[in-house]
This record gives C-alpha cells, sequence and structure tokens, in this order.
C-alpha cells in the first residue's frame, strides 16, 4: 500500500508520513523542507532552477550553485521517500524543464489545496446549508496564516495575501447566510472573528483590532460588511427591543479602515497562481467546529 502524505501549510509548515510528523533531522538541510513549499505553492508547475537558486541562496551564481540545488532535492526526495530504491524516479518531486515540480497524488492531502476546493465548491452550490457546511469546513482547516513562519519569504507573501483574502471573504459569506438564517450570535461570531495565528503578520487586516484591507482599498471589503449589517437589522432591526438587537457599529466588521499601498513582491512563478485539485485530495484531517 501506498504511504499516505498529509501535509499542512496553516500555521507551522507540518508534513506527516503515514502517521507519523517528520522530524527536522529528516530533512538533512533546511533548504529542502523550502524547496518543497516552494513547489507546493507552484501547485503541480515545473519552477524554474534559476528561480530556486536566486529565492534560497540570493546572490549566488547559478552555474556554481545548480549542484548544490540538486543535492538539495535528493535531500528532499530522501525525506519524502526513505524507501526508494536508488534511480528509482520520485513520486512527488519530479524533474521537469525548467526545473522541479511537485506531484500530489490520490495518497496526497494538502491542507492549502482542499481549503480552496472547499470554498470554490461553496461558490458554485446554491443550497444555503450546504454552502454552510462547506465554509465551515474550509474555515476549520486555517490553522493560521499560510507559511507563518516564512513571514518576509518573497516567494510566499502573495500567496499567503491572496489566501487570507479568501479566508475573510468566506468568514463575511459564512456570517451573512447566519443573519439570512436568523442566527444572530453565529453571524457576529462569523463577522468579527480574526484570522487565527499571529495577529502580527504584515498588512494583516486585523492588526492593532481594526480590519485592514492588505491592498490598501477596503472598498469591496466595506461593502459586504455592510450588507451583513443590513442583514442583522433587517432579521433582528434596529432597536426593537428584541433579545440580541443590535445597532450599527456596535461589533466592528472587516474591512472598517486602510493601510498604505505597497508594491507586493512575486510570488512563486511571478504569479498569484490558483490551483485545481481532484476530489481524491479534498478530504482529510479537519476540526470541526462552527455549527
Amino acid at each position: 500500500m501506498s504511504p499516505k502524505l498529509v501535509i499542512r501549510m496553516f500555521g507551522t509548515f507540518q508534513v506527516e508520513r503515514d502517521g507519523v510528523i517528520l522530524p527536522e533531522a529528516a530533512w538533512h538541510t533546511q533548504q529542502a523542507k523550502q524547496v518543497l513549499k516552494i513547489l507546493l505553492l507552484a501547485r503541480g508547475r515545473p519552477v524554474a532552477s534559476d528561480r530556486l537558486i536566486e529565492w534560497l541562496w540570493p546572490g549566488a551564481n547559478p552555474a556554481t550553485t545548480s549542484t548544490t540545488l540538486r543535492s538539495t532535492v535528493h535531500a528532499l526526495r530522501r525525506a519524502l521517500e526513505p524507501d526508494r530504491a536508488p534511480r528509482e524516479p520520485s513520486r512527488y518531486v519530479v524533474t521537469q524543464s525548467p526545473g522541479y515540480a511537485f506531484i500530489a497524488d490520490e495518497n496526497t492531502w494538502v491542507d492549502l489545496y482542499a481549503f480552496e476546493a472547499l470554498l470554490d465548491q461553496a461558490e458554485r452550490t446554491r443550497h444555503p446549508g450546504h454552502k454552510r457546511r462547506l465554509l465551515n469546513q474550509a474555515l476549520d482547516l486555517y490553522r493560521g496564516d499560510l507559511l507563518e513562519e516564512d513571514l518576509y519569504a518573497d516567494w510566499a507573501i502573495v500567496e499567503r495575501e491572496r489566501v487570507r483574502e479568501r479566508y475573510l471573504d468566506a468568514l463575511l459569506e459564512l456570517a451573512e447566510l447566519h443573519a439570512a438564517a436568523g442566527e444572530l450570535d453565529r453571524a457576529i461570531a462569523a463577522g468579527i472573528s480574526p484570522p487565527p495565528g499571529k495577529s502580527h503578520l504584515p498588512n494583516s487586516r486585523w492588526a492593532g483590532g481594526r480590519g485592514r484591507d492588505a491592498s490598501g482599498d477596503s472598498t469591496a471589503r466595506t461593502a459586504r460588511g455592510n450588507r451583513v449589517r443590513s442583514a442583522f437589522l433587517g432579521h433582528f432591526g434596529r432597536g426593537s427591543g428584541q433579545p440580541g438587537a443590535h445597532r450599527r457599529g456596535d461589533h466592528p466588521l472587516p474591512g472598517s479602515g486602510s493601510v498604505p499601498n505597497r508594491k507586493a513582491p512575486t510570488g512563486v512563478d511571478g504569479i498569484s497562481q490558483r490551483g485545481l485539485v481532484s476530489p481524491n485530495v479534498v478530504a482529510g484531517p479537519h476540526r470541526t467546529g462552527r455549527g
């Protein structure tokens, strides 16, 4: 039976092989783990060797560092497939022009891929109850910001901000659904919940306790926040005297602030990529919870 590979990219990066978390010593070198993270963000697309060298060994000569990269990839393959026979092709880390790619097969589960697949399914369904279940499943996977230990890595910043956007959008959509169903407490809980993990991350909307748009443009966020407030008022009434009735402004919602624009760094392959996930790898370990 093929080994099961579970990779968690939210919060602290973690790789689990057949139920056992890989210890730090298994990576042999820190760069081996970094190569895996970069390839995972590329979602099956090859990442050029020159780009990997530029990110992992900045300022080094690609011609002389190519041997170091090959040794690093070899260490990564050994970490993921310690029982692989010599010269046997790797199942996960493949050589593909102009560099390397990570292949997620049916025995691989990645929380980031599952998170986005669930949100994509939620966008397609029109049934409120099913949509809420999918949103809850996705939100439960968000243990913290994407690769938060690589806070200042240029190759991670763009994707981290994009995925955080989707997380906050999902929270607000869930708040709208709860409000439409007359569930005030759950609507408020979803609408004002900050992302889990390190609240001090750069460009976090929640820095200082106020919702902030990483791009500096809070128009769309504020519009959605206003729709949630309108749903509250429509279902519970302004000053209606009903239990739990709230006035606008009692509970701050995301989109209430802004920060100056900053130029986003280039992500993996120069774009913010959004991959497709096979249904076979969506189901996986997740917490239960928001109801």
